[in-house]
């Protein structure tokens, strides 16, 4: 997993490049990482915390990730599909791709939808960050061009 320089900085993005075995699109080894991430956030006090969102294409990535943060004490209602917050902002957005190779259907179903990624994307005030493989999402879409 290679981290960015951006990630301490605020006004950042990213891809954070994270492989893992799928099952129903959902890969745990994303969900840690953004569990890491939201608790250094929860670790500040309130009033300096961001607003965030944690998003993703499929509802049963959303489903596991609900499960996941709320170890955390993260608000599910600031997990869901991309289509949940469609119309809101956070300061923070991460958009979890899910899938792996053993599930490319899904993979290119989500590069497929413009649309979906438009709506993820201008969710983030502040910064947006996308959890996925990238080596998995690159081959998809070098065979759609």
């Amino acid at each position: 997993m290679v981290l960015p320089d951006s990630m301490s900085q605020p006004g950042g993005g990213a891809w954070i490049d994270i492989k893992g075995k799928s099952t129903n699109k959902f890969v745990k080894e994303q969900a840690d990482w953004v569990k890491a991430e939201i608790e250094k956030h929860l670790e500040k006090k309130p009033e300096s915390r961001p607003s965030i969102y944690v998003i993703s294409p499929f509802k049963n990535v959303m489903i596991q990730l609900k499960a996941t943060l709320k170890q955390s004490g993260f608000a599910s209602s600031n997990i869901g599909t991309v289509h949940t917050f469609q119309g809101k902002e956070a300061d923070i957005v991460y958009l979890v791709l899910g899938a792996s190779s053993e599930e490319i259907g899904a993979a290119r179903w989500t590069v497929t939808q413009p649309n979906l990624m438009n709506v993820a994307a201008t969710r983030a005030k502040k910064e947006f960050y996308i959890i996925g493989d990238k080596e998995l999402y690159r081959s998809i879409i070098g065979v759609l061009h």
